[in-house]
C-alpha cells in the first residue's frame, strides 16, 4: 500500500502526488529524496494495508476518471475546431 517515489526534487511536482493528494492518500506514500532511506516497517505496512478504505478510494476513482474523461472531450472538441 505505499507508493515509494524516488526523486531528487521534493516530488511535489509529479503526478502521482497530484493523485494521492486528490484522493487524500498521501500518508501512504513514502518520498525517497535521497539515500539516506529507511524501509518502513512491516507493521506500519500491515496496519496501512487493514485501514485502507477501499470504498472511499472506488468512488474517488470513478469520479478522477470522469472527470479526465470530460477534460479529454473537451480537448478533443477544441481540437475538431
Amino acid at each position: 500500500m505505499y507508493l515509494i517515489v524516488m526523486s531528487i526534487a521534493n516530488g511535489k511536482s509529479s503526478k502521482i502526488y497530484h493523485i494521492l493528494s486528490a484522493a487524500d492518500l498521501l500518508k501512504y506514500r513514502v518520498f525517497i529524496p535521497g539515500q539516506d532511506y529507511s524501509p518502513t516497517s512491516a507493521s506500519t505496512v500491515m496496519d496501512a494495508i487493514l485501514s485502507f478504505d477501499a470504498v472511499k478510494e472506488k468512488a474517488f476513482a470513478a469520479r478522477y476518471y470522469q472527470s479526465y474523461s470530460n477534460m479529454m472531450l473537451q480537448v478533443l472538441n477544441q481540437l475538431k475546431k
